[in-house]
């Protein structure tokens, strides 16, 4: 029996479909980077960036299809999630909030920008040692200073709340 590598077919086919596209103005998921040098970077040399790594890209669709999978949940679970990828644009700065959840307040409905992410529990918990659950955003902030990368999920947020004109933002 000749069995394929299929393992080296999907990632022959990850690493053939990896492409950087035009960025003409800084993105709200990059805004929080601490190097302002790849920020610029980003913007004026975007076709001259390496290619994403092929086990990285794997990583990334592995969260668009837990995105897909909380989207359904929270579906399923009675919390409709409204204006799924959603652009915006303040400014020089761009985004697309994965959706909004719909609230009463006083009376008055508002819509507060949802943000997905996945990451594995390990990492969740050596920053957040009650686990899974709600926090306080002031937690919160602290929390994602303690590692590099999530610093951009911080100011993602504070983007998409700002673009979306909302007091606060969901994680």
């Amino acid at each position: 029996v000749n069995i394929p590598n299929i393992v080296e077919r999907v990632y022959a086919n990850t690493k053939a479909s990896i492409q950087n596209y035009p960025c003409r103005g800084c993105r709200a998921s990059s805004i929080g980077d601490p190097c302002e040098r790849r920020l610029v970077y980003e913007i004026t040399s975007w076709d001259q960036k390496p290619a994403t790594e092929v086990g990285l890209e794997r990583i990334f669709r592995e969260g668009a299809i837990q995105e897909r999978a909380v989207l359904a949940e929270l579906a399923e679970s009675g919390v409709p999630v409204i204006g799924q990828q959603q652009s915006f644009r303040l400014e020089n700065i761009t985004g697309h909030v994965d959706g909004a959840i719909s609230v009463q307040n006083n009376g008055e409905s508002m819509s507060i920008p949802l943000e997905i992410k996945s990451m594995a529990s390990h990492i969740w918990e050596s920053i957040f040692r009650r686990g899974p659950g709600a926090y306080d955003w002031f937690e919160v902030a602290d929390g994602f200073q303690k590692k590099v990368w999530l610093r951009r999920y911080y100011a993602q947020l504070q983007m998409y709340a700002l673009g979306k004109n909302a007091e606060m933002a969901l994680l």
